[in-house]
């Protein structure tokens, strides 16, 4: 786990260097936060580690980019995903799809066409399928029967509606942010706390504020990922249920607890 740490902040600085071109001190707080956010000694304690194999993610998005830079660093990346399955089942196929989104979003910055970004993913993608084969036959028969048992409900309980639909009559939609204001005035006493200052609390949070302030259009795109991994979070108590789309495909129509797999994509 500690080398799933050191791997998580590495990762980190080397995308904050070779695709952001931020400074060596900014990259270097980013990766320390990026690991230091995640209460590892909680995780560890309560034996959830499926967040571990997440935090790979800015290491798989960086081993992506040197893979379409033709560097050899770059055909690693499915050892990383096989290391992730390792942990458990979600993780690999979460973080290859943010990978893709991300390299979409930043395509300038990864030095590639997106016909090249998507042919890499798919190679990328398909030998680590290849390479975890043992593995995953008898992960499709666990996952088979986990769909079965959600053939008429999503997660929660609640009834497939059209994507559309859940927009317009979603009750949540007005409500989530006084909702969330409240929740977190309320909690101004704990947060306040200077031991709670380190990591996702005040440091981060102003942190983020600051470079959305200060470099508008730079924090643009990585605004927009934080959006889409914070409705992909709240799962169906999202204002937009995007979640809805991802159950149209395999994997993902299995997922009855968005919040664990996603919130390391919000941190990110």
């Amino acid at each position: 786990f500690a080398l799933v740490l050191l791997g998580g902040a590495v990762g980190m600085y080397l995308v904050c260097i070779d695709i952001f071109r931020t400074s060596r001190v900014a990259a270097l707080l980013a990766g320390l936060l990026f690991s230091g956010s995640l209460w590892a000694a909680g995780r560890l304690q309560d034996g959830n580690y499926c967040e571990f194999g997440l935090l790979l993610l800015p290491l798989c998005i960086h081993a992506f980019r040197e893979f379409l830079n033709k560097h050899w660093v770059g055909f690693f990346l499915p050892i990383l995903y096989l290391a992730i399955l390792g942990m458990t089942r979600y993780e690999p196929f979460l973080v290859a799809f943010f990978v893709l989104v991300f390299s979409v979003f930043f395509q300038r910055e990864m030095r590639a066409s997106y016909s090249a970004i998507v042919l890499g993913w798919l190679g990328t993608f398909f030998v680590f399928v290849i390479l975890a084969l043992p593995k995953l036959l008898p992960l499709l028969e666990v996952l088979a029967a986990t769909v079965e048992e959600l053939q008429l409900t999503t997660p929660s309980g609640m009834p497939r509606t059209w994507f559309f639909q859940s927009i317009v009559y979603s009750p949540e939609l007005l409500t989530l942010l006084p909702r969330f204001i409240a929740d977190h005035v309320q909690l101004l006493a704990v947060t306040m706390s200077p031991r709670h200052w380190i990591g996702i609390k005040i440091t981060a949070m102003v942190l983020v504020l600051a470079a959305g302030i200060l470099s508008p259009r730079r924090s643009a795109r990585l605004w927009v990922l934080l959006a889409l991994s914070f409705l992909l979070t709240c799962g169906p108590y999202a204002p937009l249920p995007i979640w809805r789309l991802l159950y149209l495909f395999p994997v993902f129509n299995t997922m009855n607890d968005f919040s664990k797999y996603w919130n390391v994509f919000a941190l990110f």
